[in-house]
């Protein structure tokens, strides 16, 4: 009997440690739930936080920098032209003169036979019949002003002071129109 006693008793205290094993392991799961929601919470966070639109804003931070842009000219007149003069205000009839940049004009029309004659090169050596023979010989014809980065500065330059539409009339070229899509990319893009 004693033995029957003794091993009601660890029974018992058996059936007890698993109750309160099963009662912890309840904490544990009700735990380990709220930290699921709080990670799903996060989720939704991170994801509503990254569809956002991002504005960056620079503000001038030191004294230094704030006195350099206060005492900077009002106006950035780098590569302006005048004729006549140049007034923030115009009282009256002020009229200004005639302005002939004939350098632009040379640079803009130097360019432009170059890269005619590269057209005219590359197409009488590779077939233009179809769309993608075009772009062929357009993609190699891009891949040489690449490679030669003084030509490439001075068409990007060209372009920019002579415009587009006066570089294409330059270019007397079937696929110029092909060519001038890829350079008005380099334009925004430089």
């Amino acid at each position: 009997m004693a033995n029957e006693e003794n091993i009601n008793e660890i029974q018992r205290r058996y059936e007890q440690r698993i109750e309160a094993l099963e009662a912890e392991i309840k904490v544990k799961n009700r735990e380990i739930e709220r930290c699921n929601d709080e990670i799903n919470w996060l989720r939704r966070v991170i994801i509503t936080l990254a569809e956002r639109p991002v504005n960056i804003i620079n503000e001038a931070k030191s004294t230094s920098e704030s006195k350099i842009m206060s005492e900077s000219p009002k106006y950035d007149q780098r590569g302006a032209q005048f004729a006549g003069g140049f007034a923030e205000t115009v009282q009256g009839d002020q009229i200004g003169g005639n302005i002939h940049n004939y350098a632009a004009q040379q640079n803009l029309a130097e360019a432009a036979k170059d890269i005619q004659q590269l057209l005219q090169q590359l197409s009488e050596s590779n077939p233009t019949n179809t769309p993608s023979e075009k772009m062929v010989v357009v993609e190699k014809t891009i891949k040489q002003i690449e490679a030669d980065p003084t030509l490439r500065e001075r068409v990007i330059g060209a372009i920019k002071s002579g415009g587009i539409e006066a570089f294409k009339e330059l270019i007397n070229h079937p696929l110029v129109n092909i060519l001038v899509a890829v350079l008005e990319g380099w334009q925004v893009g430089d």
